[in-house]
């Protein structure tokens, strides 16, 4: 191409020059500022943030209580039509049953205790019984039921405990026997 020739093949006006000399420097534009690519929509920061954790929780405590709630159903209707002891049993166990569906659903699960050893990650001992029935350090009664959520504590159950009798050496054959 000559002097005034011009390429539009690409919508871009060039315009060559033969009269440059060899190896002389064209400025070259500036190179573009590189942009950050365009994300998604922004998240939520600062106050909005907190709304949007607060909504969140709000929706699955929401969910929660949906599922809740036709055991509460069933225990109202059965406060108000039971006639008699049968009925009205009958309705707690289907509205316990519909609790426990929920909760085995959430992976809750109850901490067992008569009749095993007492361990203290699981058992909180508000009552200690002497006996010679049982080694010491067995769990006699659970009187507050604990649980547990996907294997961690929730709340541990309150149990009433075995001890040795008074007086009762360490070792006691009397004790091995009735064990």
């Amino acid at each position: 191409m000559n002097r005034g020739d011009e390429d539009t093949s690409s919508g871009v006006i060039i315009e060559l020059y033969d009269d440059q000399p060899s190896g002389a420097t064209v400025p070259l534009p500036p190179e573009p500022v590189p942009q950050a690519p365009a994300a998604g929509p922004r998240a939520p920061s600062g106050p909005s943030l907190v709304r949007a954790r607060e909504e969140s929780f709000r929706d699955g405590i929401r969910a929660t209580l949906r599922q809740i709630l036709p055991a509460l159903d069933s225990l109202e209707s059965c406060y108000r039509e039971a006639t008699d002891k049968a009925s009205l049993q009958q309705g707690v166990r289907m509205a316990l049953r519909d609790l426990w569906d929920v909760f085995r659903s959430y992976d809750l699960e109850r901490i067992e205790g008569d009749g095993i050893g007492f361990d203290p990650r699981f058992h909180e001992a508000v009552q200690v019984t002497e006996s010679t029935r049982v080694p010491p350090g067995t769990v006699l009664e659970v009187l507050r039921v604990g649980y547990t959520l996907a294997g961690e504590l929730v709340r541990p159950a309150m149990v009433r405990v075995a001890v040795a009798p008074v007086g009762t050496p360490p070792g006691d054959p009397e004790q091995e026997e009735s064990r």
